[in-house]
Protein backbone atom coordinates (compact mmCIF):
# COMPACT_ATOMS: atom_id res chain seq x y z
CA UNK A 1 0.00 0.00 0.00
CA UNK A 2 2.74 2.48 0.93
CA UNK A 3 4.79 1.63 -2.14
CA UNK A 4 1.90 2.14 -4.54
CA UNK A 5 1.10 5.54 -3.02
CA UNK A 6 4.75 6.59 -3.26
CA UNK A 7 4.98 5.35 -6.85
CA UNK A 8 1.81 7.25 -7.81
CA UNK A 9 3.16 10.43 -6.20
CA UNK A 10 6.48 10.01 -7.99
CA UNK A 11 4.72 9.65 -11.34
CA UNK A 12 2.51 12.67 -10.65
CA UNK A 13 5.52 14.85 -9.76
CA UNK A 14 7.48 13.61 -12.79
CA UNK A 15 4.57 14.64 -15.00
CA UNK A 16 4.39 18.04 -13.33
CA UNK A 17 8.14 18.51 -13.79
CA UNK A 18 7.86 17.69 -17.49
CA UNK A 19 4.96 20.15 -17.87
CA UNK A 20 6.90 22.93 -16.15
CA UNK A 21 9.99 22.30 -18.30
CA UNK A 22 7.84 22.54 -21.43
CA UNK A 23 6.37 25.81 -20.15
CA UNK A 24 9.88 27.10 -19.42
CA UNK A 25 10.89 26.40 -23.02
CA UNK A 26 7.87 28.34 -24.33
CA UNK A 27 8.35 31.33 -22.02
CA UNK A 28 10.71 34.01 -23.34
CA UNK A 29 13.18 35.57 -20.94
CA UNK A 30 12.81 39.32 -20.53
CA UNK A 31 16.28 39.96 -19.13
CA UNK A 32 19.73 38.45 -18.88
CA UNK A 33 18.80 37.38 -15.36
CA UNK A 34 15.90 35.46 -16.86
CA UNK A 35 18.26 33.74 -19.31
CA UNK A 36 20.55 32.82 -16.41
CA UNK A 37 17.60 31.44 -14.42
CA UNK A 38 16.38 29.33 -17.34
CA UNK A 39 19.86 27.90 -17.89
CA UNK A 40 20.19 27.16 -14.16
CA UNK A 41 16.96 25.16 -14.20
CA UNK A 42 18.04 23.16 -17.23
CA UNK A 43 21.42 22.37 -15.71
CA UNK A 44 19.89 21.35 -12.39
CA UNK A 45 17.50 19.01 -14.20
CA UNK A 46 20.35 17.56 -16.26
CA UNK A 47 22.24 16.61 -13.09
CA UNK A 48 19.69 13.90 -12.43
CA UNK A 49 20.59 12.21 -15.72
CA UNK A 50 23.03 9.39 -16.33
CA UNK A 51 26.14 11.41 -17.15
CA UNK A 52 26.03 15.09 -16.09
CA UNK A 53 29.80 15.29 -16.59
CA UNK A 54 29.64 14.38 -20.29
CA UNK A 55 29.50 16.83 -23.18
CA UNK A 56 27.81 19.36 -23.32
CA UNK A 57 27.04 19.77 -19.61
CA UNK A 58 30.46 21.02 -18.39
CA UNK A 59 30.48 23.48 -21.27
CA UNK A 60 26.99 24.72 -20.47
CA UNK A 61 27.92 25.13 -16.79
CA UNK A 62 30.88 27.22 -17.96
CA UNK A 63 28.56 29.39 -20.07
CA UNK A 64 26.29 29.83 -17.05
CA UNK A 65 29.23 30.89 -14.90
CA UNK A 66 30.25 33.40 -17.58
CA UNK A 67 26.71 34.81 -17.75
CA UNK A 68 26.56 35.15 -13.97
CA UNK A 69 29.92 36.91 -13.89
CA UNK A 70 29.09 39.27 -16.77
CA UNK A 71 25.61 40.15 -15.55
CA UNK A 72 26.19 40.07 -11.81
CA UNK A 73 23.36 37.54 -11.54
CA UNK A 74 23.00 35.81 -8.20
CA UNK A 75 23.43 32.04 -8.10
CA UNK A 76 20.05 31.50 -6.47
CA UNK A 77 19.50 27.99 -7.82
CA UNK A 78 23.09 26.81 -7.94
CA UNK A 79 24.01 23.58 -6.11
CA UNK A 80 27.75 23.74 -5.90
CA UNK A 81 30.53 24.99 -8.15
CA UNK A 82 29.87 25.53 -11.83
Amino acid sequence: LGYSKAKAAEERFAGETARLLEELARTPAHSMGGVVAKLEVLLLESETGDAPSDFPWPHLRSVLADLRRLTGAEASLQRGPS
